[in-house]
């Protein structure tokens, strides 16, 4: 994994198949166009890279490669939180301690931020790496 268009990339590629189309819920990618549901529920996925720092060195450089992702789960108020943490429980089955498309997901991690506005919100935060060898 060489950069961060890349390492994003392949995180939403495994939340398309494994969430998205899985779940068959609708995902607001970050600056993509979306039509928010007025009464179902639906996620927004955003992929916050962290600093990259240099791991190894000597004649094959080792970078590591923290990223954050964050499922901020949408569900209409007053319905429970039920249907948002078995979403929660969906995505961190999907994603808890796998390697896939060269990046280490680690245990994601829920949290209940409450309501806004007309929607109950849960968010399960994954957390994952890449390393790059140069």
């Amino acid at each position: 994994m060489t950069d961060f268009e890349a390492l994003t990339n392949a995180i939403r590629t495994k939340f398309g198949t494994d969430v998205e189309d899985a779940l068959s819920l609708p995902v607001q990618y970050d600056n993509a166009p979306f039509t928010q549901p007025a009464d179902s529920a639906w996620i927004r996925l955003s992929i916050l890279p962290e600093r990259a720092f240099m791991a190894e060195i000597g004649t094959t450089k080792r970078f590591h490669i923290p990223v954050l992702s964050v499922a901020s789960i949408f569900t209409p108020v007053e319905t429970g939180d039920q249907p948002a943490l078995s979403i929660a429980d969906s995505i961190t089955a999907a994603f808890r301690a796998t390697t896939e498309g060269g990046i280490t997901y680690r245990t994601p991690y829920v949290t209940n931020v409450g309501r806004s506005d007309k929607w109950h919100q849960i968010n399960v935060t994954i957390p994952a790496y890449a390393q790059d060898f140069g």
